[in-house]
């Protein structure tokens, strides 16, 4: 099958973030009259249920590292120049949206007249190596939480690779991931949620080898039956198999905005919580509450995160893509963006 880039793939990524943004303004109070005049069902569906992106982007980065590194022979050295490209791809941008995050929430606060405290450089540190949740340490942005397990099944998973004869041992892994057993383990260890990400990697495997859909079955079937987020992973692993399957993967949903909202999709995701409070804010004050005054903020909190989305992609994450390009090309094994990433 190659290294083709999937349209269907960027699309659910921009799909997703915008999901996730649909929940934060949700979850800030800004929509408050506007969810209330809507269909109950509606308004589950597009705010309440946002969280459920994080899902998405789970089970579409085990398809995409699984479809990046086939083929490849992993060693240590491919498996440090491996991590390496993804340091470069994604810590810059993650850094950048520190930064943007904490100047926010100072700002906020001298609006407001609240208190504010930077973050200790313990913190910072433990953001830094992607540490916060497995050390109990508070985020300084709530989204930040999700990537923390993404590093670790970037990590986990490629190293398997070294192992060939013991890749058979990540199915039961996952299995006991989707029934629960690790359920109350370590916060934020990464097989906590290994099931929601392995799926993802056994659509890829089952997309070429019928064989694999029992496996996909195996955990998908617990996975669905354990809630709505366990549900959606399971869901994206079968739109994912059927996309390929059908060929739609290739040119599925390539509509330019929703590719473009997709190439910024992580950005989006880093930053878009604080400029929805911000403009949620701004437009209350401005606008008061109604219906119509919500359905206007709304409006300017997707706009406007969706613009601070680009600057910062344009400015931090493109750049860092085409520098991790150019890292030991020559003996890496290749792979793709793949989170919220």
């Amino acid at each position: 099958m190659g290294k083709q880039n999937f349209a269907f793939v960027q699309a659910l990524r921009g799909i997703a973030a915008l999901w996730v943004v649909l929940y934060h303004a949700h979850a800030g109070g800004h929509v408050q009259a506007l969810q209330t005049a809507m269909p109950s069902f509606l308004a589950h569906i597009l705010f309440d249920a946002g969280h459920l992106g994080v899902a998405i982007f789970f089970t579409l980065s085990g398809f995409v590292i699984a479809h990046s590194l086939a083929g490849s022979t992993m060693t240590p050295g491919n498996w440090g120049r491996f991590m390496l490209r993804r340091s470069v791809r994604l810590d810059p941008a993650y850094w950048a949206s520190m930064v943007l995050v904490v100047a926010f929430g100072a700002l906020s606060a001298r609006v407001k007249h609240e208190a504010f405290s930077l973050p200790d450089v313990g913190n910072v540190a433990a953001h830094i190596a992607y540490l916060q949740v497995i050390l109990g340490l508070p985020g300084i942005s709530p989204v930040y939480w999700t990537l923390t397990y993404e590093i670790q099944f970037y990590a986990f998973f490629a190293a398997a690779m070294m192992f060939p004869r013991f890749m058979w041992a990540l199915l039961p892994l996952a299995l006991a991931s989707a029934i629960g057993v690790f359920d109350g383990a370590v916060p934020g260890l990464f097989v906590n949620l290994w099931a929601n990400f392995f799926i993802g990697v056994l659509a890829k495997y089952a997309s070429e080898d019928p064989r694999w859909l029992w496996p996909m079955a195996a955990i998908g079937v617990p996975l669905a039956w354990s809630g709505e987020f366990g549900l959606t992973n399971a869901i994206t692993a079968v739109a994912l198999w059927a996309a390929v399957r059908s060929g739609w993967a290739i040119r599925g949903f390539d509509w330019r905005w929703l590719q473009f909202l997709g190439a910024v999709s992580y950005s989006l995701y880093l930053i878009h919580n604080s400029i929805t409070g911000a403009a949620g804010f701004a437009m209350r004050k401005v606008l008061g509450t109604s219906v119509l005054a919500d359905a206007a903020t709304l409006i300017v909190i997707i706009a406007s995160s969706i613009g601070a989305a680009w600057l910062l992609w344009l400015t931090i994450e493109r750049p860092s893509h085409a520098l991790s390009k150019r890292i030991l090309s020559e003996r890496k094994p290749t792979e793709a963006a793949a989170s919220p990433a």
